[in-house]
């Protein structure tokens, strides 16, 4: 289908993954602007399949593309969840560092963390822990920040004496 529409290109994707083995096939519907998020029947993406089948390559590929790493099927797992439940810590890593959201839960309440915990991956459930405090923690200095820059900005406006911002 050389005219195929995007979404085409993504079904194809999705199917290439699937049931065949061929990562150059993969790469090129990618470059030829495959919908690399689109959804099959069950919500799964091409993230999800290839994480699902330890594509690491494809799953590098998807993400240096675009690929939404949070999206959740209809059952509510994600990319990361999947990668945890096969305790494929590298691929979790990899969606770790590309942001991947550890808050989300599945349709049975459980995020990633309480998966690597059920599946007794210790090492895996601490980092998903780690990096779930980090993001806090960041996220918490952000706003610190923001609102020492707003005093810090009222107190100079005052000394100036512009009034309040």
């Amino acid at each position: 289908m050389t005219n195929a529409t995007p979404a085409e290109k993504g079904h194809q994707l999705l199917n290439a993954l699937r049931w065949e083995d061929d990562t150059g096939q993969c790469r090129k519907l990618i470059e030829d602007g495959a919908d690399i998020n689109i959804q099959d029947n069950g919500g799964w993406t091409a993230l999800m399949i290839a994480i699902w089948k330890d594509r690491t390559d494809v799953i590098h590929t998807l993400i240096d593309a675009g690929a939404n790493i949070s999206t959740q099927g209809s059952d509510g797992w994600t990319a990361l969840m999947l990668a945890t439940n096969s305790n494929n810590s590298d691929a979790a890593k990899t969606l770790l560092d590309a942001g991947a959201n550890t808050e989300l839960k599945n349709n049975s309440g459980k995020t990633a963390q309480d998966i690597a915990e059920e599946r007794n991956n210790a090492a895996l459930a601490e980092a998903l822990r780690a990096h779930r405090i980090r993001k806090t923690f960041s996220a918490a200095a952000d706003a610190g920040t923001t609102k020492r820059r707003k005093v810090l900005r009222h107190k100079i406006h005052a000394a100036k004496g512009v009034g309040h911002v």
